[in-house]
């Protein structure tokens, strides 16, 4: 079991290969920049990480997680499906609000060479659709597309949006989009629920 000690040494990693991840970039990151910014020792990457990459795996899993968890909850508090599917849009566009840098840092790592694949990443990502995938079943009244089909469809503009938006292109705030990303998401997905009775 890890020490008190040993969870803040991780953590100062994690949160200094964020904070140097955003300013140099993912493969330009030294370890002495995240050392530097952590004031952690090499030995302490090492124990904790393996290295570099195994560090900046960890960071997209912690930060991937954290998504993952309060995504579910909103889900699982929908007293119906419409509330749901609307519910998973606004908190995607909320958590980028709320967590900017890691929202960005999921953005730059999943579209580079080096994208993770580790046991615990596919572990997560596993048990996440799975969920969803139970959801949309429980309440669905006709036979379903495959799933990578429905989260496009849930999730693809405000995805989107959401890259444009990180990366400063476009003005709008992700508050201002939310009703029609919200809107469209039901829209698209509505015919596959069984209606909602009074």
């Amino acid at each position: 079991m890890a020490t008190r000690q040993e969870t803040s040494k991780r953590q100062a990693l994690l949160d200094g290969a964020l904070a140097c991840f955003l300013e140099h970039g993912v493969v330009e990151t030294t370890m002495e920049h995240v050392l530097s910014r952590s004031g952690a020792s090499v030995g302490s990457l090492y124990h904790h990480f393996g290295g570099k990459e195994g560090l900046a795996d960890a960071l997209y899993v912690e930060c991937l997680g954290g998504y993952h968890t309060a995504a579910f909850a909103r889900l699982d508090a929908a007293p119906d499906a419409e509330t749901g599917v609307r519910a998973i849009v606004e908190h995607h566009l909320s958590w980028i609000v709320a967590h900017t840098d890691r929202a960005k840092f999921l953005l730059a790592y999943r579209d580079h060479e080096i994208r993770p694949a580790s046991d615990e990443l596919r572990s997560l990502n596993r048990v996440f659709y799975g969920q969803i995938e139970r959801w949309i079943t429980d309440r669905a009244h006709v036979e379903l597309p495959p799933l990578p089909v429905v989260i496009s469809q849930w999730l693809g503009p405000t995805h989107s949006f959401s890259r444009h938006w990180l990366s400063a292109q476009v003005r709008i705030t992700p508050a201002d989009a939310r009703p029609f990303l919200s809107d469209s998401a039901w829209h698209a997905l509505g015919p596959l629920f069984r209606p909602t009775t009074g």
